[in-house]
């Protein structure tokens, strides 16, 4: 009989399996370590919040003209295919944290050959556009400099072949990817620089894109009908891009908006109004929010806006702006809709009387002085007044996207344009809306409100389009085919 005089001691098998147990739980930090550290990287962040990631267009890699004899370049392109589901978006897609890792360490592997290879990738842009897809996966994966080294390479590819739109193409997807200006000149020099259906199919998605992100609408619809036209596999290919025009011209009635108005700062003022409810208006720089309704389908499908203008000097008097907005049905009567049931009641206190319209509006059909018992300052009450009406849905044509990308800026974000608190939407929601302006002031400085109300009505404009027949009709088409 074996006996030991440490209470704490095992015999030697024991004490081996005992130590490997407690190294297990290090293990994955061991062997699978990575710089910069996993937790470090944006994209690993960012799977808390279980983004769902598209594939852009990029160019196809089984097409690039390549010598199969050259292993090494051969195996390059072999692996980038092999990859592209995982590493072509951003955040790219992995089973967890290890699955995370294996990707990173793998993309690190190839770095060697990358460096070995070096100026072989500049021997024609095919090669070159295979450095630059490993560059733009290593940027998924938020390998430090990634990018960079892809936007040096283009500078070298463009000044080599200046007359070759791969250089350019791969500039304005990248450039699409990872922000920066002048996308949508790179994709235009492109544009130019081919006659292949297949590559025209894929810049004018790339554009459609850009021109949806940076809200010129009718030239995403335009760049998106010609690559139609030029690469009918291309648009399937990538049908997630197209799907999602489908949305920005038309909101779903189901879709809960936690805030859908917006600010935006103007040079004379601020614009207020909401892309979701088809409209906006300019108010004095000066007035500020004060709260908001979100529109919630399930429970109530309305919507409120508030702002509020400073106090008048003389009576203190604060006045205010509500926009309301409210989903309804064809057979819809405003006389007894939404906000006259809530803010006309007798039951509290309020009366309405028709008025004459302060300014001439289609859109705008009723028009109210709704008086109030509510005390307010000295020896006053609440008075508003309210005008409303229904935008109806309607679809623009081709004809229109034309004339009206004509009035569209170039497709890149503003250098800066401060938001003030509320989302820029770019959808329009898909039914009719009653639409109500009030404006709220006083029995006693209700002449003054009157001229505040024009000036605003003054500026206001209507979006009553929700859909593009080129999406609604030719898309749906193609990707049904």
């Amino acid at each position: 009989m074996v006996t030991y005089s440490n209470k704490y001691a095992y015999p030697p098998l024991t004490r081996r399996i005992s130590l490997l147990l407690l190294l297990l739980p290090a293990t994955p930090l061991l062997t699978f370590a990575v710089e910069p550290p996993l937790t470090g990287r944006g994209f690993y962040q960012e799977q808390f919040r279980k983004i769902t990631t598209t594939y852009g267009p990029w160019v196809d890699l089984k097409s690039l003209k390549i010598d199969k004899q050259d292993r090494e370049i051969s195996g390059l392109r072999d692996w980038l295919i092999e990859n592209s589901k995982a590493m072509a978006t951003w955040p790219p897609r992995y089973q967890g944290e290890r699955g995370a890792i294996q990707l990173i360490e793998s993309w690190q592997a190839r770095k060697p050959i990358m460096d070995k290879l070096g100026s072989r990738f500049l021997d024609t842009p095919d090669l070159g556009a295979l450095s630059v897809t490993y560059w733009l996966y290593g940027h998924n994966l938020d390998e430090p400099d990634a990018a960079n080294q892809a936007y040096a390479l283009l500078d070298q590819l463009q000044n080599k072949f200046p007359d070759s739109s791969l250089p350019y193409m791969l500039r304005g997807m990248l450039l699409s990817r990872t922000g920066g200006p002048n996308a949508q000149e790179a994709l235009e020099a492109a544009r130019t620089r081919t006659t292949n259906a297949a590559l025209l199919g894929l810049i004018d998605l790339t554009l459609s894109t850009r021109c949806r992100i940076t809200g010129q609408i009718h030239q995403s619809v335009l760049a998106l009908n010609r690559a139609m036209d030029e690469c009918p596999a291309c648009v399937r290919q990538y049908s997630d891009m197209p799907r999602l025009m489908q949305t920005s011209l038309g909101g779903s009635t189901r879709i809960k908006m936690e805030k859908p108005y917006y600010l935006m700062r103007a040079d004379d003022g601020i614009i207020a109004g909401s892309h979701f409810f088809g409209f906006r208006t300019r108010l004095p720089g000066e007035w500020k929010p004060d709260g908001l309704v979100p529109f919630d389908p399930e429970k109530k499908p309305v919507s409120i806006f508030m702002l509020n203008a400073p106090s008048l000097a003389e009576s203190k008097l604060v006045h205010g702006v509500v926009f309301v907005s409210s989903v309804v049905n064809d057979q819809h009567d405003l006389t007894t809709g939404f906000f006259m049931q809530t803010f006309s009641k007798a039951s509290i206190g309020a009366s309405a009387t028709k008025i004459q319209p302060l300014i001439d509006n289609p859109y705008l059909t009723h028009w109210y002085r709704i008086d109030t018992r509510s005390k307010v300052g000295d020896n006053d009450t609440i008075t508003m007044i309210a005008a409303l009406g229904t935008i109806r849905p309607k679809t623009w044509s081709l004809s229109d996207h034309v004339r009206l990308a004509k009035l569209e800026q170039r497709c890149e974000s503003p250098a800066n344009r401060p938001q003030l608190g509320f989302a820029h939407m770019t959808m329009r929601i898909d039914a009719p809306i009653e639409f109500a302006i009030a404006y709220n002031a006083s029995n006693g400085t209700y002449r003054q409100a009157e001229q505040s109300m024009k000036v605003i009505l003054g500026s206001l404009e209507i979006e009553d389009h929700t859909a593009s027949e080129v999406v609604a009709r030719r898309l749906t088409a193609l990707l049904n085919e």
